[in-house]
């Protein structure tokens, strides 16, 4: 196919088995694939922009080897398994053996190699400029005079480092700010290179400011070390996507985000005051609700009507809801609430994310007269009358989505859905030995 595109100059195809053959003999400049891995059979390639989903060491050192033009590389996981079963690289000579004298900027989402690993690899791109890392699981990538080295060794143009690093440990705050305090040397300020901690009772992160990553989660045991060279009103302009531990929402100026689209509510039983309702109050000073566009409820988040209505009478652009509880029976009497949320939502998601449970809706008429603009619905269904009683109030419906709880109900839609003027998709909700409930009687 891409020998008949002769001046193709970007190529997108994430999830397709591209050969790396047909690309190096194109013109293609800009790559994104699942995976790419050139070897010395094909004739270099011209990319000199590649995004690849996944590769090991020996992938990487193939593509910096025989993809010489290129100046910058995204890779959304780095390692992982089979970094165990690489036998094909000689770590004592195929590092020294590459220089990617182009390569200008390496960005790697999830990095899971050791950083002995990395700092082999590091010597391959002397030229790198900019450098972006993240790493769920980097004990030891949390080493700031490590870093240091490394970067006065082998990075040495190096002038954009972003890094988010998160590891578990048992140690206390206080020892913590010990143990991350090389992190604040003159050496990383005067590159401009800020960093802050967050502490939680089992995790900590390690990143730079501003936040890199665009979802974040705040739980109520997290502490924050802000650097004092760090202006915390931009920390986190980056995050678009927030959870949030309804007990970590208090009167708290070192934690805001200004710019999220999307906002999760949770609870969890482990916290042992999650018995308190959330403060709209406090929730305004963490979180610029004026952007947001999507709402989610926990199954465990205690909210009234009275206080979903404030909540969402500070969000002018909200437009998804997902609830994953019961409406309870106040809800249908707070004829405020009803009319926010058929002027409101576009999209519902009412469904119970278990296997095993499944969220009945209790007055079908009233959900359907609350919810009569939904364009988009995400529900369980126990009964087949009760979509097509949906169908028939809610007008504006164009996408239905849903969980089916018995196979009977599943099978009706495999014999009619063709015939039902929306898209339709329809699954199953459970595995069929096992008992499916309403959510309420769990």
């Amino acid at each position: 196919m891409l020998t008949l595109l002769p001046n193709l100059y970007r190529f997108y195809a994430p999830e397709w088995p591209i050969e790396a053959e047909a690309i190096s003999t194109s013109t293609i400049q800009v790559l994104t694939l699942a995976n790419y891995n050139p070897t010395s059979i094909y004739r270099t390639s011209s990319v000199t922009s590649l995004r690849i989903h996944y590769c090991i060491v020996s992938d990487l050192l193939s593509i910096l080897n025989y993809t010489s033009m290129l100046k910058y590389i995204k890779i959304d996981c780095f390692g992982g398994n089979k970094e165990q079963y690489d036998y094909n690289v000689d770590y004592k000579s195929d590092f020294s053996n590459i220089c990617a004298v182009h390569l200008k900027h390496l960005h790697i989402d999830e990095c899971r190699i050791s950083f002995g690993r990395f700092e082999l690899l590091s010597k391959c791109f002397p030229n790198l400029k900019i450098f972006s890392i993240a790493s769920e699981y980097g004990n030891d990538m949390i080493d700031a005079n490590r870093w240091q080295h490394l970067i006065k060794s082998s990075l040495p143009l190096l002038r954009i480092f972003n890094f988010d690093f998160h590891y578990c440990h048992s140690d206390s705050y206080d020892n913590m700010l010990i143990k991350l305090s090389p992190f604040q040397t003159d050496f990383w300020h005067q590159h401009n290179w800020y960093i802050n901690y967050a502490v939680d009772n089992e995790f900590t992160s390690v990143y730079t400011i501003p936040y890199s990553s665009t979802h974040y989660t705040l739980t109520p045991t997290m502490k924050k070390y802000n650097s004092s060279s760090t202006n915390g009103l931009n920390e986190f302009d980056n995050v678009k996507y927030l959870s949030l531990f309804s007990n970590a929402i208090r009167d708290d100026s070192s934690w805001y985000f200004r710019n999220v689209r999307s906002l999760r509510l949770i609870n969890a039983d482990r916290y042992e005051d999650d018995k308190n309702e959330l403060k709209i109050e406090h929730l305004k000073t963490m979180v610029n609700l004026s952007n947001i566009t999507k709402l989610e409820i926990k199954k465990k988040c205690i909210i009234t009507s009275e206080l979903l209505f404030e909540i969402l009478k500070q969000m002018p652009n909200i437009s998804s809801l997902i609830l994953k509880k019961q409406i309870t029976s106040s809800f249908y009497t707070n004829h405020e609430l009803c009319e926010l949320l058929n002027k409101k939502i576009k999209m519902l998601d009412y469904t119970n994310p278990s296997c095993y449970h499944y969220i009945k809706i209790q007055d079908l008429d009233w959900f359907c007269k609350t919810f009569s603009n939904v364009e988009e619905l995400h529900c369980d269904i126990d009964n087949v009358d009760d979509v097509l009683f949906i169908l028939t109030k809610c007008s504006e419906l164009s996408i239905i989505k849903i969980k089916c709880v018995n196979k009977s109900i599943y099978t009706w839609f495999e014999d009619n859905a063709r015939t039902l003027n929306v898209y339709l998709d329809y699954k199953e909700k459970y595995y069929e030995e096992y008992y499916t409930t309403p959510s309420d009687s769990d």
